[in-house]
């Protein structure tokens, strides 16, 4: 296993084994009739020393100078370089010198005598590892060939268990398809028997629905019976009453006969006497008045019996109205009657047919019960084959389960014995790989101290960041507390110009109101100058005082803007934290305020102006 690591430190230990031995030593003098020789000493981790003499005149290269000895001092090398040193000296530094490298020859022969116990103990450990791996090979073929036997063993079994459960397969499968076909034949039987079921229960639905059918307009013939009965009871009275009306017309009709028959006899007879008055009238002027007063009743009295005949007449047409009502009437009774008969036979019709349809329906009750018993025989026999088909589906399912069971068994001591074939040459593979690993092993070691290092580095710098950081916010933080100060007295300087700009406003209203006053009162009446000397006077101090009140805002306005916005110094009006300052909205209220007071101003002054005019 370790053949490779053996040679390898075998031709390492042989190499500095002869550099040791074909040295020469720096007090010889070989080593000091030689200028400029390198000793080949080399260090621990196997990188060569080269140590040159001080009395060579060649001046050391520069690959000597890069790989000298931590041991040479600056002092040392000050005084090899300078010229004025003296050989004692020298002499000294070379015995310095020499006296170390037999320290380090003896520390090379103690590291030579720990790599060759080390050998001897790897060779010891290779020979133990290759007698633990003969004995596990051996172990485990053995192991192996038996479990091919078992394994042969088994599968012979397996082999005659299959064939068994094949033949009985197929027996289940031939029960099986019998048993489906049962089930077939007992499921079309089931169908049949349903649909016969279903065309009964149509049958016995389509009874029920005709039955009620029947009842109902039974039931609505008997109302409309019992309605006609009632209308022909009512028909029968009013024909009675008809009657009598109509007799108690006709005695009217001949009364009237009677007394118009006697109208015109009296009425002949007034003809008669009228025409002996007129005659009489002829005779005498007041025979005449008292005919025309006659002849005035008696129209008075034609008219009173042309109005009864008319009456009369009226009476005549509503009683032969009434006696066609009345005919009409009896016909519509006799109809009913024969409506009445017509039904009657119906009714029995329908009350025969109804028996018929109970006959039918307690016949399809019967077929139904029949069907029905039919029907739970063909489930409970459908039930029993299913299960019988369950069981032997179960029984299959088991038997298959086996069969799988047998067969991965077999696939299981197949692959076990390609195992074993394969396991020796796995297991020169995983050495080759371990091998390897531990090469990997070393090499991400380093890798992971030069990341910690620069691990270490990266922390360092992220520290001085975060100090950095902290310091910028802090100044930041203070920056912030300024402006927000700041801020909160251009908030306080703002709601005092806000007052400012309202006592403005209010004076300028009341002084355009004084003026309208001033006006008014100029136009009524004429006063005196003095008043108006004095009314003048009064108006421009309280003008003045306004302007005045205005530029001391203005001026307070912009020495507060001038003086509380400083300029930024990032080149941008931006906060400390990054974010834009409100100091740009504050200024533009600020000169929008200054504006407005400026107009005030100008008002004011436009007012004096017109005053001091007038």
């Amino acid at each position: 296993m370790f053949a490779k690591l053996k040679k390898k430190v075998i031709e390492e230990n042989g190499g500095k084994a002869k550099e040791v031995g074909d040295r020469p030593l720096l007090g010889s003098p070989g080593a000091a009739s030689l200028p400029g020789n390198v000793s080949p000493l080399r260090r621990n981790s196997g990188t060569p020393t080269p140590v040159h003499s001080p009395l060579s005149k060649e001046p050391p290269s520069k690959g000597a100078d890069a790989q000298s000895t931590p041991s040479l001092s600056s002092g040392d090398e000050a005084s090899v370089r300078d010229a004025s040193v003296s050989r004692e000296d020298l002499a000294a530094m070379l015995l310095k010198r020499t006296e170390q490298c037999k320290k380090m020859e003896g520390n090379i022969s103690d590291l030579a005598s720990l790599i060759k116990d080390k050998n001897r103990t790897i060779e010891q450990l290779e020979t133990q590892i290759k007698q633990h791996e003969e004995e596990d090979t051996l172990n485990k073929l053995s192991h192996s060939q038996k479990e091919v036997e078992d394994l042969s063993s088994q599968l012979r079994q397996t082999k005659q268990r299959a064939k068994s459960i094949e033949s009985e397969l197929a027996q289940f499968k031939q029960h099986s398809k019998a048993l489906e076909l049962k089930l077939t034949k007992a499921s079309q039987q089931q169908k049949d028997l349903e649909f016969r079921l279903s065309e009964s229960e149509q049958e016995r639905l389509d009874a029920e629905s005709k039955l009620s059918q029947a009842q109902r307009k039974v039931e609505s013939l008997e109302s409309s019976l019992a309605g006609d009965k009632v209308q022909a009871s009512a028909l029968g009275r009013e024909l009675e009453e008809a009657k009598k009306r109509l007799s108690s017309v006709e005695a009217d009709l001949t009364e009237t006969r009677k007394k118009s028959s006697s109208l015109t006899t009296e009425l002949a007879q007034s003809k008669k006497h009228a025409s002996i008055l007129e005659i009489e009238l002829k005779k005498s002027g007041h025979q005449r008045h008292l005919l025309d007063s006659e002849k005035k009743d008696l129209q008075l009295c034609k008219e009173r019996l042309e109005s009864d005949l008319a009456e009369v007449r009226r009476e005549v047409q509503i009683a032969t109205r009434r006696a066609a009502d009345l005919t009409a009437r009896e016909e519509e009774c006799m109809q009913l009657k024969q409506r009445v008969q017509h039904f009657q036979e119906r009714m029995v019709h329908y009350e025969e047919c109804m028996r018929e349809y109970q006959q039918q329906a307690a016949d399809s009750e019967d077929k139904v019960r029949e069907l029905q018993d039919s029907l739970r025989n063909s489930h409970e026999q459908r039930e029993d084959m299913k299960s019988e088909l369950h069981s032997s589906q179960t029984r299959i399912q088991h038997l298959e389960t086996q069969l799988k069971e047998t067969e991965d068994h077999a696939r299981f001591n197949e692959s076990i014995a390609h195992r074993a074939d394969t396991l020796a040459r796995t297991l020169e593979s995983r050495v080759r790989d371990l091998e390897g690993k531990v090469r990997e092993a070393e090499d991400q070691a380093r890798s992971k101290e030069l990341q910690v290092r620069e691990g270490q580095v990266t922390l360092a710098e992220q520290s001085n960041t975060i100090e950095t950081l902290r310091q910028e916010t802090s100044e930041r933080n203070a920056k912030l507390k300024k402006r927000d100060a700041q801020l909160k007295k251009l908030v306080e300087e703002y709601k005092k110009v806000t007052a400012a700009q309202k006592e403005v406003s209010q004076l300028n209203q009341t002084l355009k109101c004084e003026l309208k006053l001033y006006e008014t009162m100029h136009s009524q009446t004429e006063m005196s100058r003095d008043k108006k000397e004095e009314l003048m006077r009064q108006l421009l101090s309280e003008l003045s005082q306004t302007r005045r009140l205005a530029e001391d805002l203005i001026t307070r306005l912009e020495h507060t803007r001038h003086n509380e916005s400083p300029p930024s110094t990032n080149g941008g009006p931006e906060a400390a934290d990054g974010r834009p300052s409100p100091e740009p909205r504050d200024g533009v209220a600020m000169t929008s305020t200054t504006t407005s007071l400026r107009i005030h101003t100008e008002s004011v002054n436009t007012a004096a102006e017109s005053l001091g005019e007038l």
